[in-house]
């Protein structure tokens, strides 16, 4: 029987130490669950197998200390006094400019303020400068630049870094590039790769190539890249381990005879290191992959004798003290995690027997089964076949990566191709997995009492599949489908969507929030892969921002919408997706009526052309098993007293209970159910007299910032469930 072999005692030893730093350190910037847990690993690690106690506690001390500093020193950055209001600064780029849906954002560090009668020095602490629209080239990590706006004292998180205000610019101006040449060098690699990935039509896919090379994703769609996370592949984007080999690889070939002898490229290697890390700007995983090649790289160098595990633990530990903060980092943990269970996994069947696949297969699954717990706690679910999604992805991930680097390096754009075709592979896998069985801390517990049971000889045949089995049945009752004929509005946070489906699964979308990756969650957590009719109310961003996946990717039978004057951008690109894809698009009058399937539908409105879009909505009542649902979009007043009254059983209330609304009109429907569309917000949504007037009608009114998703059987009794 093969048995996984421990680490080799010196390696104990640096994952021993590396473990007590990591808890000390845990300890100086506060009592958290990393510094319980690792405790644990260290007294087993460490002191109870070599006894070495002062060394232990020495290790502790100096973990603290360097986490006390740590706080000491972000909080000083904290408590620095920032010049509210109008400002002029001058400011170094710490995080590249990034774009969103309304503008682009970056962090900055500042060096100098405009005081009104001159500059002085100002190292003032990280800030987010944002801008709307989009200028020129994005402003890159190095840049100096000149700022014209206004600050404010809001502070948060972003690009893995704390920022202590904002400034909302409205002028910004590049004063010069980076001095360092290494940043020099490699923004000019991040330009190479951007501007040989400019070409591909495929967007998506090619921001996928960006992100095997270089860890940048900023242009994968955000749906895309939580389908990779869904799916357990999104380790492909964290550039790591086998980036870093590659690289190196390349690295060498480039600088030729001054990498011959082990010594000239250990240098060489170093400095080609170094020159990643800039390029992939300091990814977690890449500083640990980095930093535990450049050990090996010494250790060979020198002549010492020198194992995996003990590169692994140097490395951390090197890390730990020199930035404390890492010990916080998701990413951090992931690839240390995901490192022990890929050796660990390796070790199991290093032996002839096994072929190539089944050490592939090991080492995926062990490193899935080591950041189990990591992704259980942060995320709050495990993707039980992931290993199965990894070996489908594995093949078109190595070929686009190394299709990709080769292309983008020599200018030879069929390898470009050939790269950004392997990686439209990986997002349909990824898309495919995202929607297969995952499990929280019951199927883990499953799958451990099973594991266990696996050690003892009667029981061992078959246990593995027997886990897996039990595991998706598990997965699968918890995620039972929904009892047919219903009505489900969905939680998309402050917009709406909402599904009516039909006595045999019939699927009518009214809308779709304003998030593309909280809706996709959405539909596939109710096993939606087809939508009969679409129907768009209007084209306000919190009502079409999350369709534009579902249109380019999933069947769709037509799609209705209310003929904007002034559609949006989303919208457009839409409308264009839906042609390309011959969707038949329509435009329905008031007084329409249609059936899909069971589902019977009538549209009331907009009964003219109207000045606000709200008013412009669809107005569209669906029958089901004997009730009435209106969807009366975002009306107001002006559109509420054209429509006059509409009975209906339930009602969906119009703009997220906004006090938009006549209070007369939203009683005069008799609605058994009012449904407030709603997430966090600052517009004040919904209103307390809308609320009051709901509940005095005789309505149950519900919302899904408090309940989350609402849904209503519609085959007997009104009743709701969760």
């Amino acid at each position: 029987m093969t048995r996984l072999r421990l680490p080799d005692p010196v390696g104990r030893s640096a994952l021993g130490a590396a473990t007590l730093l990591w808890v000390g350190v845990s300890l100086g910037r506060g009592p958290t669950w990393q510094a319980a847990a690792a405790a644990v690993i260290s007294v087993v690690a460490v002191i109870v197998r070599s006894r070495r106690v002062p060394a232990a506690i020495c290790l502790l001390v100096i973990g603290v200390v360097a986490g006390t500093v740590s706080i000491d020193r972000s909080a000083a950055s904290a408590d620095a006094v920032l010049p509210v209001g109008p400002v002029a600064l001058t400011a170094r780029v710490v995080v590249d400019e990034q774009a969103t849906s309304s503008g682009t954002w970056m962090l900055v560090d500042p060096v100098a303020v405009d005081v009104g009668h001159g500059t002085v020095v100002w190292h003032g602490p990280t800030l987010l400068v944002s801008r709307p629209g989009f200028g020129d080239a994005p402003h890159v990590v190095g840049e100096t630049i000149e700022i014209q706006g206004r600050i404010a004292g809001a502070s948060g998180r972003a690009g893995g870094r704390t920022y202590r205000g904002t400034v909302r610019a409205r002028r910004i101006d590049r004063l010069g590039g980076p001095d360092d040449a290494l940043l020099a060098a490699a923004n000019a690699v991040r330009r190479r790769v951007a501007d040989q990935l400019a070409g591909p039509a495929d967007d998506a896919a090619a921001g996928l190539v960006a992100g095997f090379l270089i860890g940048d994703t900023r242009r994968l769609p955000a749906v895309d890249r939580a389908a990779l996370t869904e799916a357990g592949l999104s380790h492909f984007v964290a550039v790591s381990g086998s980036n870093v080999a590659l690289f190196l690889v390349l690295w060498w070939v480039v600088v030729g005879p001054l990498a011959f002898g082990p010594r000239r490229r250990a240098g060489a290697g170093t400095i080609g290191l170094a020159l990643f890390a800039v390029i992939t700007r300091w990814e977690p995983s890449v500083l640990r992959a980095s930093v535990m090649a450049g050990v090996m790289l010494a250790a060979r160098a020198a002549g010492l004798p020198l194992t995996g595990w003990t590169a692994l633990g140097t490395a951390v530990g090197g890390l730990v003290l020199v930035s404390p903060e890492l010990i916080e980092s998701v990413g951090f943990q992931l690839s240390i995690a995901a490192t022990i269970g890929v050796m660990g996994g390796v070790r199991l069947v290093a032996t002839p027997r096994w072929p190539p696949l089944g050490a592939t297969w090991s080492a995926t699954v062990g490193a899935q089964v080591a950041v189990a717990p990591l992704l259980l706690w942060h995320f709050g679910s495990i993707p039980i076949v992931s290993p199965v999604a990894n070996l489908m992805a594995v093949p078109a991930v190595t070929i686009s990566t190394m299709a990709g680097a080769l292309g983008v390096g020599l200018g030879v754009s069929p390898l470009v191709s050939v790269a950004v075709g392997a990686a439209r592979l990986v997002l349909q896998v990824a898309h495919v997995a995202a929607g297969w069985p995952s499990v929280g801390v019951v199927g883990l517990a499953v799958a451990l009492l099973i594991g266990a049971a696996a050690l003892h000889p009667v029981l061992r045949p078959g246990a593995l599949a027997t886990a897996l089995v039990g595991l998706v049945v598990l997965s699968g009752v918890m995620r039972a489908p929904v009892e047919l004929p219903a009505v489900i509005f969905l939680d998309v946070g402050q917009g709406d969507a909402a599904l009516v489906l039909g006595d045999h699964g019939e699927v009518v979308l009214i809308d779709g929030g304003p998030d593309p990756v909280l809706l996709m969650a959405s539909l596939r957590r109710y096993r939606i892969d087809r939508i009969d009719l679409l129907i768009v109310s209007h084209a306000h961003e919190d009502h079409v921002g999350g369709l534009p996946p579902v249109v380019e990717r999933m069947t769709i039978g037509a799609i209705w919408h209310p003929g904007h004057p002034d559609p949006n951008a989303t919208f457009e690109a839409m409308m264009v997706v839906a042609a390309q894809r011959n969707i038949p698009v329509g435009v329905p009058d008031a007084g329409v009526r249609a059936t899909v399937g069971s589902i019977g539908l009538a549209i009331h409105g907009p009964e003219r052309r109207y000045v606000g879009l709200n008013d412009q909505s669809v107005v569209a009542e669906a029958s089901v098993g004997g009730v009435s649902i209106l969807f009366p979009g975002d009306v107001e007043e002006i559109a509420q007293a054209d429509l006059g009254p509409l009975p209906a059983d339930i009602l969906k209330v119009p703009h997220h209970g906004s006090a938009t609304s006549d209070l007369a009109w939203l009683a005069g429907n008799g609605a058994a159910i009012a449904i407030v569309s709603v997430g966090e917000n600052s517009f004040g949504h919904p209103s307390e007299a809308v609320i009051v007037a709901l509940l005095e009608s005789g309505a149950t009114t519900l919302r899904t910032d408090l309940e989350g998703d609402i849904v209503i059987p519609l085959g007997g009794p009104l009743g709701v469930g969760g």
